[in-house]
């Protein structure tokens, strides 16, 4: 599997998902104009990946500064996919990271880490700017 790495701009974010090492990382701003054309490309290998993987540990990184609606969908495909996959006895540990002071992007780790329940997610706060 190729690795993809996208830098950000001012509205979608860096993508560096190593398949190699088994690390994957968005973080920045998420509010392309069609998400769908954005995160398919990406998100759909990642997918058929976990899909495959066998006993494997896997981490993902978020650090979102925002998002809208069509990329939380995404997000939720992402986190079911992982949520699947570590059921069949991999380990996926999610970081998500948020800003001190931003309570959106701290409320909506919450929320997903409570739909996971194969997944260990970790919410880590960051200094503001």
């Amino acid at each position: 599997m190729d690795n993809i790495k996208i830098n950000a701009t001012d509205r979608h974010p860096a993508i560096d998902f190593d398949y190699a090492s088994n690390r994957f990382s968005i973080s920045g701003y998420s509010y392309p104009e069609n998400a769908r054309d954005f995160y398919d490309p990406i998100v759909d290998p990642f997918i058929s990946y976990l899909e495959n993987l066998n006993s494997a540990s896997l981490s993902f990184h978020c650090a979102f500064t925002y998002f809208h609606s069509s990329s939380a969908q995404v997000l939720y495909r992402i986190f079911d996919a992982m949520e699947e996959c570590a059921a069949t006895g991999n380990t996926i540990s999610v970081t998500w990271v948020y800003e001190a002071g931003d309570d959106s992007m701290q409320e909506a780790g919450e929320d997903f880490a409570e739909d996971l329940e194969n997944v260990a997610i970790e919410l880590v706060e960051s200094e503001a700017g």
